[in-house]
């Protein structure tokens, strides 16, 4: 038996803790069972013969593997489980790039008279009957991005649902995700899609003041903060799932709790369909996240009070990104086939190319991508390959690093702060499940 290399104690004052970066556990030890633990790291069977209990906790959780078990091979090999098991197919559409508003942040290029023709609609609905054929996938899972999805709804959405309808099976379940600033959200459209049961997300940028000032509707409109408000409660009050992701920067940040007075009347039954996401818009970068990080929680916590579920902003997500999963694709308005989102739409990033038949025509940009997904050899040798992955693989497409080098740029006291916050994202979710 052998010391996992994926261990590592963290001092406290009270008790120390140890967590493995493979098992994503954690656990207090006291100074006794310390002392032992580090007196036999080269020998931990001994440990067993004084402590059995420990031993056997420390076994069961990946702290303590046979000696022969090559962990970095482990990580892997759950991944390509991942990737070759899931019954799940992810599939973003993006109807247009075209948008209602101009939000300064945007980084996509609004791209007039863009939106999915008949065709491209014909060539999808035959890639999910491809889909639903094969029997690989018992779920498939729509996301509707963009531009503003619901901008040519009459034209690209609904006529594709309409097909979609028709070729539905009772042995693939299908669910469907708007991302959208909602203000094109009207009740007819709503009602149209209650009986798939969608889920949203609904960004706000501030109180209604700010809000505006970002997305301008036009003189003599309505305010589109109120617009995003009632749309909210429309959704809640269904029970359908919304995600309400505010998108703040320093200056903009402390107005956010006025936004609770808006939202706090919602009944608690129906606040449970609503997650609340703080993200700082990426260009809003003088001023470093920590000096923020006090006024955040305040607000985090506020909303948490009056019952609100709210994902933390600064939480280590452990999970993989969807672009590297196989199981996860993105087409756009033209039929062009990407793999992630958060890049432009043009030919440099395409990846691929939807045919009428409903098949993909793979190109060698996604080749190189399946190449790197899982980590050049300086990510295998780090602690945080289970839990950073050097970064999701566009970021690895992107990054030229010198031999030996952290794609991400961490040193070891980066990495060491990045296991203590996963360990205070364990800790916290540990108090929020008892």
């Amino acid at each position: 038996m052998k010391i996992s290399k994926y261990n590592i104690v963290i001092p406290t004052l009270e008790e120390d803790i140890l967590y493995n970066c493979r098992t994503d556990v954690m656990v207090q030890v006291n100074e006794r069972l310390m002392q032992l633990y580090q007196k036999y790291e080269q020998a931990p069977e001994e440990i067993g013969k004084i402590a059995p209990p420990f031993y056997e906790y420390l076994c069961n959780n990946g702290f303590i593997v046979e000696q022969q078990i090559d962990e970095t091979e482990l990580i892997i090999g759950r991944w390509v489980k991942e990737d070759t098991e899931s019954k799940n197919l992810n599939i973003t559409v993006n109807p247009t790039m075209n948008c209602n508003l101009k939000c300064w942040y945007c980084y996509e290029k609004h791209r007039r008279s863009s939106y999915m023709k008949p065709n491209t609609i014909h060539a999808l609905v035959e890639y999910l009957k491809k889909q639903i054929h094969e029997k690989k996938y018992q779920q498939i899972n729509l996301s509707f991005f963009g531009g503003e999805p619901l901008l040519y709804f009459q034209q690209t959405v609904r006529p594709f649902l309409d097909e979609l309808e028709k070729i539905k099976s009772n042995e693939v379940k299908f669910s469907i995700h708007f991302t959208t600033n909602a203000t094109l959200l009207t009740p007819e459209i709503f009602d149209y899609l209650r009986p798939w049961k969608p889920d949203f997300q609904i960004t706000l940028d501030g109180d209604e003041f700010i809000h505006n000032l970002v997305k301008k509707l036009g003189s003599g409109k309505r305010s589109a903060y109120q617009i995003v408000i009632s749309r909210i409660k429309m959704i809640a009050e269904h029970h359908q799932h919304v995600l309400i992701r505010l998108n703040y920067t320093a200056k903009t940040l402390e107005r956010f709790i006025n936004i609770l007075d808006d939202l706090k009347s919602i009944p608690d039954e129906e606040k449970q369909h609503c997650n609340i996401s703080f993200h700082r818009i990426w260009q809003d970068n003088k001023i470093p996240d920590f000096e923020l990080r006090e006024s955040l929680q305040k607000i985090e916590d506020a909303f948490r009070k009056e019952h609100f579920f709210v994902d933390s902003q600064t939480s280590r997500v452990i999970d993989r990104c969807y672009a590297d999963k196989e199981n996860s694709i993105v087409i756009n308005y033209d039929g062009a086939v990407y793999k992630c989102t958060a890049r432009d739409f043009n030919a440099k990033n395409r990846e691929g190319q939807l045919l009428s038949d409903g098949g993909v025509e793979w190109n060698a940009r996604h080749e190189q991508r399946q190449l790197i997904r899982y980590g050049n050899d300086t990510c295998k040798a780090c602690i945080l390959f289970a839990i950073c992955h050097g970064g999701c693989s566009q970021t690895k497409l992107e990054t030229e690093v010198q031999e030996g080098g952290c794609l991400k740029g961490f040193t070891n006291e980066d990495k060491i702060d990045y296991i203590r916050k996963r360990i205070e994202d364990l800790y916290n979710e540990h108090k929020t499940n008892r």
